[in-house]
C-alpha cells in the first residue's frame, strides 16, 4: 500500500528529469503514465518499500544479489566472511536506500508553486476543482489502485537502471545482469505485472459508463505541460546517476564505496 490512496504515475516523470535515459513505454495505457500532480506528495521511503515488498521487486533483488555475488571478488568475500544471506540483506538494503536518494532528488527538482501557477493558468480554478472531485470519483479510484502494481514495478526497474548506468560510468563491470531496462531477462519477465495491468486498465476505460474515468484522463493528460515546465532543469543537469544515488552530503563516489565494501569494485570481466 502507498501511502496515499492514489497510485501515482511516475514513468515518463522519471523520462523527463533523468534525460539521459530513453525508455519508451510499450503500450499506450503505460504511454498515459506520464503525469501526476500528486507525486510530489509521496512519502519516497515508503513508495519505494512498497515497490521492492512486492512479487516483481522482490524478484529485482534476487537478480541484484545474484550480480552482486557473481561480480564481487571471492577471496574478498571469504576474508570478510559474508554469507549468502548477508549479501542478499545488502542488496535489499542497498536498492532501498539508493531509491529514496534518487526519489528525493527527483522530487525536488519540481518547483511545486510554479507548477500550481502554471497548472491554474492552464485548466483555471474550475478545472482544479473538477480534478479533485474526480480523484474521489469511485471508478478513478479503482483505476488508479489496479495500476499501482505496474508503478510499484516501473520504479524498481528504474533504480537498478540508474544503478547500471552509475556502474558503467564507474567502469564497474558487473558480471551478470539485473536490469530489465539494459538486458533481457527472463525470471523478470515472467513476473511482471505490467502487461496485465495495461490490458484490465483499457477494459475499465472501455466499460466506464459515467465518463468519470475519460474525464479524469482527459485533464490529466491536459496538466502534463504545466507539471512538464516546472521542471527546474538547471537543476536536473547538476545530477548524473552518481548524483542522485549519493546519500546527503556525499559526492558521485559514495555508491562506488558502498560496492567496494561488498567486494565489488574493478571489473569483473577482467579479473575472472
Amino acid at each position: 500500500m502507498s501511502t496515499c490512496p492514489l497510485s501515482f504515475p511516475v514513468r515518463a516523470f522519471l523520462m523527463l528529469v533523468v534525460f539521459s535515459l530513453t525508455i519508451t513505454p510499450q503500450s499506450a495505457v503505460a504511454r498515459s503514465r506520464d503525469f501526476s500532480s500528486y507525486f510530489l506528495d509521496i512519502v519516497p521511503t515508503e513508495f519505494v518499500a512498497a515497490a521492492f515488498s512486492q512479487p516483481y521487486g522482490q524478484a529485482v533483488v534476487t537478480q541484484f544479489t545474484a550480480a552482486l555475488r557473481d561480480s564481487a571478488d571471492p577471496m574478498c568475500l571469504q576474508a570478510k566472511k559474508v554469507t549468502e544471506k548477508q549479501l542478499q540483506n545488502s542488496a535489499h538494503a542497498l536498492l532501498l536506500e539508493r531509491g529514496v536518494y534518487m526519489l528525493e532528488r527527483l522530487i525536488s527538482m519540481t518547483d511545486r508553486k510554479v507548477f500550481k501557477s502554471y497548472l491554474h493558468a492552464r485548466i483555471g480554478r474550475d478545472g482544479i476543482s473538477e480534478f479533485e472531485r474526480l480523484r474521489k470519483d469511485p471508478a478513478v479510484l479503482a483505476y488508479l489502485a489496479a495500476d499501482e502494481p505496474a508503478e510499484h514495478a516501473f520504479i524498481a526497474q528504474y533504480i537498478v537502471e540508474m544503478i547500471v548506468r552509475y556502474a558503467k560510468i564507474m567502469r564497474i563491470s558487473f558480471a551478470s545482469p539485473f536490469s530489465p531496462l539494459s538486458s533481457e531477462i527472463p525470471s523478470l519477465n515472467n513476473v511482471d505485472p505490467t502487461g496485465k495491468i495495461d490490458v484490465e486498465l483499457k477494459k475499465m476505460i472501455a466499460d466506464d459508463s459515467s465518463g468519470a474515468l475519460a474525464r479524469y484522463l482527459e485533464i490529466f493528460a491536459i496538466a502534463q505541460k504545466p507539471y512538464r515546465d516546472a521542471v527546474n532543469m538547471d537543476l536536473a543537469r547538476e545530477f548524473g546517476p552518481g548524483e542522485l544515488l549519493a546519500r546527503a552530503g556525499k559526492d558521485n563516489r559514495d555508491l562506488y564505496n558502498e560496492l567496494a565494501d561488498l567486494c565489488v569494485t574493478q571489473s569483473a570481466t577482467t579479473r575472472r
